[in-house]
Parts: C-alpha cells; sequence; structure tokens
C-alpha cells in the first residue's frame, strides 16, 4: 500500500510539473504573437496627403521663351487619410508644392483629428507662382 501511496504523488508531482511547462510555454508563445502582431499589423503609418481634385480659375499666365515664368490659380480639394489602429492628431503645419525640384507655394493647414482609417478633405484656392523657371534636363 505505502507503494501505490507513493506512485500517486509521484503522478500528480509529474502531472503538475507538466501542467506548469505547458502554461510557461503557452505564456512564451503568447508573447511572441503579440509582438509580431504589434511590430507589423499595428505599426504606425503616416498618414497619405493626396491632392484630390482640383478647378483651374481664371487665366493660366506663361512667360516668353526669354523669360520663362508662370502664373495660375486653382481651386484644389486636399485629403488626409489615416491608415492606423487609432486617431491621429496633427498640429497646425504648412504643405509645399514643388515644380521640377523648386517650391512655389507653401499652404497652411489647420491642426485636425482623424479617428480610425477616416478621411479629411479640406478645399481651398492655391494660387501657384513662379517666376524665372530654370529648365532642367
Amino acid at each position: 500500500m505505502v507503494e501505490a501511496g507513493a506512485y500517486a504523488s509521484h503522478d500528480r508531482h509529474s502531472k503538475r510539473k507538466k501542467y506548469i511547462i505547458y502554461g510557461i510555454a503557452f505564456v512564451i508563445f503568447q508573447t511572441i504573437v503579440m509582438t509580431v502582431a504589434a511590430l507589423t499589423i499595428m505599426k504606425f503609418k503616416n498618414p497619405k496627403f493626396r491632392v484630390r481634385s482640383t478647378q483651374f480659375v481664371g487665366t493660366f499666365d506663361v512667360g516668353t521663351a526669354a523669360n520663362p515664368s508662370f502664373n495660375i490659380a486653382m481651386n484644389a480639394q486636399l485629403g488626409v487619410k489615416n491608415n492606423n489602429f487609432g486617431p491621429f492628431k496633427y498640429e497646425n503645419t504648412t504643405v509645399d508644392f514643388y515644380y521640377r525640384g523648386t517650391k512655389v507655394l507653401y499652404r497652411n493647414m489647420a491642426s485636425g483629428r482623424l479617428v480610425l482609417t477616416s478621411m479629411s478633405k479640406m478645399r481651398g484656392q492655391v494660387d501657384l507662382m513662379k517666376l524665372e523657371v530654370l529648365e532642367k534636363d
């Protein structure tokens, strides 16, 4: 009878040890899964900025061949899209327009907040003007 009790005690001890090992392995596995998800799926992404639509107003003034330049006004709809899994706040900032690598205009944008995968649309008039356009080839 003493041997049966010893075997029962040994069985309980080995089962407890086995369950503890399974629990530790489960915790390690879940930590790895959460780390991979945090680094790939839920990583921070920069919002996407797009010029959604434009309408040209007025005339498009172009300089001469000897003195190349341009002057145009347009009504533009700008969009900022949030691709993150949470809200995104942006402060007052500027949007720069470039022509062949040269900044021709900057436009101020007011601060705002985008919720999960939403898009903010802004509309305004933009006056593009570049004097003395240099040809870059």
